[in-house]
This record gives C-alpha cells, sequence and structure tokens, in this order.
C-alpha cells in the first residue's frame, strides 16, 4: 500500500540525514510516464514563485491532490486510523 511504501521511505531517508530538498530530489528520481511530465510542470511552477514544495508532506500532500481519487484517500485514512488503534 502506498500509506506504508511512505513510512518506509521517509525512515530510509531518515537514516541517512537527508535533508528535505534532499528527500524531495531523491524521491522525484522515481517518477515516470505521467507523474514525471506532472513534476516537470511543479518545478517550473517552483521556479517562477507560483507553488512551493520544501518537505517532503508538502510534496506527498501535491500528489495526492492529483493522483489519488477522493474515495480512495478516504479509504486510506479509515485504514490507517485503524491500524493505530491497535
Amino acid at each position: 500500500m502506498c500509506v506504508e511504501w511512505e513510512r518506509n521511505i521517509y525512515q530510509i531517508f531518515l537514516f541517512y540525514g537527508l535533508s528535505e530538498l534532499d528527500i524531495i530530489t531523491m524521491a522525484s528520481l522515481e517518477f515516470k510516464d505521467s507523474t514525471l511530465f506532472w513534476w516537470n510542470q511543479v518545478k517550473k511552477d517552483i521556479k517562477n514563485g507560483r507553488r512551493e514544495i520544501v518537505t517532503l508532506v508538502d510534496l506527498k500532500d501535491c500528489m495526492r491532490s492529483i493522483f489519488v481519487p477522493f474515495f480512495f484517500k478516504s479509504k486510506i485514512i479509515l485504514k490507517y486510523q485503524k491500524r493505530k488503534r491497535v
């Protein structure tokens, strides 16, 4: 599941002591196809001051708003909350 991947990858990045900018750069190396096209547009927006992504949380929020359908977001949140309770 993508939530588990996010948590695991963030832990790996923290283990190596990477800065937030390095984390964003490393994570973006995995982008392909439509995600890469989207990321190139985001980088242009950042350069022109129309958007700001300075943390991995910013990147994840931005990506989720574009790529994850609303019903799936709700399902992920509910599943994650259930796991936290256990």
